[in-house]
């Protein structure tokens, strides 16, 4: 017996879990070496510099049942640093009961941080296919409906077409920008309203038959400009409605809607300065209990148990105060809940966009364009719209096959077209090597994948340009002409 308990005390002191045991009263009775370093980064033992659990766990409560996993933090090193921990607290027996911790702080972050570069990995590479296929079928219907007459039965197909591909481009967009982690991505006016209309469209999917998600947005016309980021807002949106649908019981209605000229509460005096909207998402299911609502915005707390991480809430909270934002919460048990995120209005200067002009711009002297691109469609669409508008057109399908052609024909072209993402030859490697063969030659970057942001280093040069994929033959022929008339040939 003697030596089973020896065994016995030798694995607890060995386990790599931290682990700690306590009288029912807190009064501590041991730890095991991962505890002990969790802890104390001295080596001296925790016995030695505590004496009870809420020393160390200062928000747990005695009356902690049988068995039961909590969210909290760790008080560490006797300094009274805080470090958020989920434990699983046990009653080993009448007198002692054990907490184990389950996950500290920084290995929740690394795991959910993983977590979203995987997925983001995953949504960039189908963004990029998914935006070459919609680019070709853009492409060829914005040509269609340049070349076709102006009148005609063929004009409503045409324009429901192109009006699907744009919308599939919408949700693309949002699906790559909700599981993008570049934090230092620009903000720049977003329309909420139509951000809000196509995240409903995009997480209608997660719904069942039963559960009911509708949009209420101003009147159309009347845009709702906020200074952010799109992903980040998505996500902020998708974080709210999850938790809605969660609320909601076996079925139930959820309403996300955008209201200009709203100014949060206990602000009422600052109107004058600043014009406030707000997105507001209402379910009518369970409400929260006030001694939960306590709690929502803490990172980790979750009443899910093992479906919830506890970070919802807190990403929104933390999201909407980086763009100057409130939240509010309104809710009672049993009586449904609404949460209102008050966001600063984008000023006039910043907001302000001049009309479209939806008319192709044609080649003024002939020039000679370069497309590079390895996707068939998006190539010979391309070749072919600025064939029509009267440039010269050459195209290739690998950046190896670009660069023979330069090197063969230094004079001849007055831009490249190039596609960022291909096989063994990418654009930047291609970009680099063109540079230094014609610093003068101006390059028009495309991709259905990289930001503006990922391809900022090419974009330092003056006459060079970014567009993103897919994209109609009226906004390509801008953006040549913009590219041709700021290189050094053209001035």
């Amino acid at each position: 017996m003697e030596e089973h308990q020896e065994l016995l005390s030798r694995t607890f002191t060995m386990l790599t879990i931290p682990v700690v045991l306590f009288t029912p009263e807190g009064t501590l009775i041991t730890a095991n070496k991962a505890f002990e370093r969790l802890v104390v980064k001295d080596g001296e033992s925790v016995l030695n510099q505590y004496t009870h659990i809420n020393q160390l766990f200062p928000r747990i409560s005695m009356d902690l049942g049988f068995q039961k996993r909590v969210s909290t933090v760790l008080r560490v090193d006797s300094s009274d640093k805080e470090s958020e921990v989920i434990l699983d607290v046990i009653a080993i027996a009448d007198d002692c009961r054990a907490i184990v911790v389950i996950s500290s702080e920084s290995e929740m972050e690394q795991f959910h941080n993983q977590r979203l570069r995987t997925l983001g990995t995953l949504a960039g590479g189908i963004a990029h296919d998914f935006n070459n296929v919609l680019a070709g079928i853009l492409g060829h219907v914005s040509y269609l409906q340049t070349i076709l007459p102006a009148k005609g039965p063929h004009r409503e197909s045409l324009k429901a077409i192109a009006d699907g591909g744009k919308k599939a481009s919408v949700l693309t967009r949002q699906i790559s920008s909700f599981s993008r982690l570049e934090i230092q991505e620009q903000a720049a006016p977003v329309n909420l309203g139509d951000l809000v209309e196509g995240m409903c469209v995009l997480l209608r999917g997660a719904f069942s038959p039963d559960c009911e998600l509708v949009s209420s947005l101003p009147d159309h016309g009347e845009p709702v400009l906020v200074k952010g980021v799109e992903g980040k807002l998505g996500q902020i949106i998708a974080n709210l409605v999850m938790n809605a649908r969660d609320a909601l019981e076996s079925e139930g209605k959820i309403q996300v809607s955008v209201e200009q000229n709203v100014t949060p509460p206990g602000l009422e005096d600052m109107s004058p300065r600043r014009t406030w909207c707000v997105m507001r998402v209402i379910d009518n299911g369970s409400g929260i209990p006030d001694d939960v609502l306590e709690r929502v915005f803490e990172p980790y707390f979750t009443t899910k148990q093992d479906t919830g991480t506890g970070l919802g809430l807190a990403t929104v909270n933390a999201l909407v105060r980086q763009m100057g934002g409130l939240v509010f919460i309104d809710t009672a048990a049993g009586s449904g809940t609404t949460v209102s995120c008050f966001f600063p209005c984008a000023r006039s200067g910043e907001a302000s966009e001049a009309e479209p002009d939806h008319a192709p711009v044609h080649a003024l002297n002939n020039e000679y364009l370069l497309v590079v691109d390895d996707d068939d469609p998006v190539r010979n669409i391309l070749g072919t719209s600025l064939s029509y508008l009267g440039y010269r057109v050459d195209r290739v399908s690998s950046g190896v096959e670009a660069l023979r052609l330069l090197k063969a024909h230094q004079d001849r072209y007055d831009l490249v077209i190039l596609d960022m993402l291909m096989p063994e030859m990418g654009g930047e490697e291609v970009y680099n090597e063109l540079s230094a063969l014609l610093p003068s030659l101006p390059v028009l970057v495309m991709s259905g994948h990289s930001s503006e942001h990922a391809v900022q280093p090419i974009l330092e040069n003056t006459a060079n340009r970014f567009i993103k994929k897919p994209f109609t033959i009226e906004d390509l022929s801008k953006v040549v002409r913009e590219c041709l008339q700021a290189s050094p040939a053209h001035t």
